[in-house]
C-alpha cells in the first residue's frame, strides 16, 4: 500500500525528520476561526513498522524535556506521491507505540503516533 500522509518535523538542530503513515485522524476537515479557548483532538498516525527511529528518537526526546513543541506539518499525498493538502502545527508527542510481540497469526507490525497539537492551520496546494 502507498502511504497516504507525510508528517514533516522541523527539529531544534535543524534538520527535518520525515515519515509516511497509511492512516490518520483528528485531522481537522474545515478551517474556521472561533473566539474564545480552542481545543483540538489528539492526532493518530499509523503506518506499517519500519526500521527507522526518526520518531521514536523525537519522542524520547520530548518527553524528558519541557518546552516548546515542534513545528510540524502533515501532508495529505495523491496516489502519485504529489502533496495535495496541509496541516501546519506545533506538536508534541503525546504516545509512542511500536509493534506488538505476537507469535500468532500473521498481522502486520503497526506503529502508531499520537500528536497533541496547537495552532493548526490547514491548506490546500495547488
Amino acid at each position: 500500500m502507498k502511504p497516504k500522509y507525510e508528517l514533516v518535523i522541523q527539529r531544534s538542530n535543524g534538520k527535518k525528520a520525515k515519515a509516511y503513515f497509511l492512516a490518520a485522524a483528528g485531522l481537522p476537515q474545515k478551517s474556521r476561526k472561533l473566539q474564545g479557548l480552542r481545543k483540538f483532538a489528539n492526532i493518530t498516525l499509523k503506518r506499517g513498522y519500519t526500521v527507522g527511529r526518526s520518531l521514536y528518537d523525537w519522542h524520547q526526546r520530548k518527553a524528558k524535556t519541557k518546552g516548546k513543541g515542534s513545528k510540524a506539518s502533515i501532508y495529505l499525498l495523491a496516489e502519485s506521491g504529489a502533496r495535495i493538502s496541509y496541516w501546519n502545527l506545533n506538536a508534541w508527542p503525546s504516545k509512542y507505540q511500536g509493534p506488538s510481540f505476537s507469535g500468532k497469526g500473521n498481522d502486520v507490525a503497526v506503529e502508531e503516533l499520537q500528536l497533541r497539537g496547537e495552532g493548526i492551520e490547514r491548506g490546500d496546494l495547488d
